[in-house]
């Protein structure tokens, strides 16, 4: 299996405030990853998404999963969008781009992750990217 280095940078700036950067120089190597783009009806039922082969006992190193449409609870408490990952019971909600990397973070997901469960009650449909690295077990 051939490794890919990841490359990141973060630019956080806060009006009137402080600015942060955060970035990798020598990268996150992995041994696979994977990008999928699905659309993810707003009809309020899960929709599972696999993400990993289903014969992988590969570690999630990374996640990112972006969305053209995001939860809009805060003020319509109806139009919720949340996901789980693989077997969890926790759900998360996609109030924004989400990137999960390290340990600690990644550790929180259920052991040979191949699935993500979306559950889509905003007003529109949902055009859904997801990227995530592995290494190999």
């Amino acid at each position: 299996m051939m490794s890919s280095t990841v490359m990141w940078n973060f630019n956080l700036s806060v009006l009137n405030g402080p600015s942060v950067s955060v970035s990798s120089p020598a990268g996150l190597a992995v041994d696979a990853y994977d990008s999928i783009n699905v659309a993810i009806a707003n009809d309020g039922n899960p929709h599972t998404i696999q993400i990993v082969p289903v014969t992988s006992t590969d570690t999630i190193s990374f996640l990112m999963v972006s969305s053209s449409q995001y939860d809009q609870s805060g003020t319509t408490p109806s139009q919720t969008f949340q996901y789980t990952v693989g077997s969890s019971a926790t759900e998360i909600t996609l109030d924004g781009p989400q990137f999960m990397m390290s340990g600690a973070l990644v550790g929180l997901f259920p052991a040979a992750v191949t699935t993500i469960t979306f559950t889509n009650k905003t007003a529109n449909p949902a055009n859904v990217s997801i990227l995530v690295g592995r290494k190999a077990s």
